[in-house]
């Protein structure tokens, strides 16, 4: 659970390497009263969303006694404070899947700004026998699940679909249910996150236009930076009878991370829940989703095109 909490958090989450990297003659001094804020805040977020609840009582009890010893009653270097919280975060938990964050566009300096790769989504018809759909970046803006629906209408038709994941990032859960609604009936349960608390949510899908006909042959290649939300894709459909998986073994990330702001500097990356298959309750958490055909990533897509056209 630690190794994977911290490689869903560093991987496939936005990143602020230049909040690490920065000059300190640039960084942001967090005031004393806001510092305080932060470790309270922290210690409050933790308490309603944190997904490990038997982990609470440790971080609250550590956070609260550095605040009663004043160690944290001062100013700090955004660097410092980001160092100091989430070594203590840390070492109480036992979990690397926090992350401290510089809020983004507070002062307008594009060396914090999160990391992101702009995603893309395109299509291709074979002969018209068989579409292709590659998914590029992060695939988690405003408008994706119009793309989703746009690529969908361009291959709606084919005999087989290849779906290309091997360069994907992000996925935004809105965007990944939306695909997977075109391979399930409305209605039908796609899966459930379990959060803090034992309380869950299931996913079920949502009815939309070019529907992918049950019999369709499909095809979803899948590399070793695959993860997160896109692994559900993978591991939802790879149990059904027409979908095979050609690639590599995904990376394991089963974890869902939400980020709260904690002050007008700084935000805090909590893990807040994990995915589960709605029949048997499993995930592909630690162990990935594994591939029908085992190939690497520089010539997976090609041998999914080439089963498609020979199975059609």
């Amino acid at each position: 659970m630690r190794a994977i909490l911290f490689i869903w958090l560093v991987l496939t989450a936005p990143l602020t390497l230049a909040a690490m990297t920065k000059a300190p003659d640039k960084e942001t001094l967090i005031e004393r009263h806001e510092v305080s804020s932060v470790i309270q805040q922290s210690i409050d977020r933790i308490r309603q969303y944190y997904l490990l609840d038997e982990k609470v009582p440790d971080i609250t009890r550590a956070l609260e006694a550095r605040l009663q010893a004043g160690d944290f009653d001062r100013q700090f270097q955004f660097g410092h404070l980001r160092q100091q919280l989430e070594h203590l975060l840390h070492q109480a938990s036992g979990d690397n899947g926090f992350t401290v964050l510089q809020r983004p566009g507070i002062e307008n300096d594009p060396a914090i700004q999160p990391l992101n790769y702009p995603g893309t989504i395109e299509t291709r018809t074979l002969s018209d026998r068989v579409g292709v759909i590659s998914l590029t970046g992060d695939i988690d803006y405003d408008h994706a699940s119009e793309d989703i629906s746009d690529a969908m209408r361009a291959v709606a038709g084919c005999r087989a679909l290849v779906i290309d994941l091997s360069r994907v990032a992000r996925g935004s859960i809105t965007a990944v249910h939306h695909m997977l609604s075109h391979f399930h009936s409305p209605g039908a349960v796609l899966g459930e996150l379990c959060f803090a608390g034992g309380r869950t949510e299931h996913l079920t899908a949502s009815p939309v236009t070019n529907a992918v006909a049950p019999a369709t042959p499909v095809y979803i290649v899948n590399s070793a930076f695959v993860n997160g939300s896109w692994e559900w894709f993978s591991y939802l459909l790879g149990a059904s009878g027409n979908v095979t998986i050609v690639g590599e073994r995904t990376m394991g990330v089963a974890v869902l991370p939400d980020t709260f702001a904690l002050s007008e500097h700084v935000s805090l990356r909590v893990p807040r829940a994990v995915f589960a298959h709605p029949v048997s309750g499993d995930n592909w958490h630690d162990w990935g989703v594994d591939s029908d055909y085992q190939t690497d990533n520089a010539s997976a897509l090609a041998q999914a095109i080439a089963l498609a056209e020979k199975n059609i």
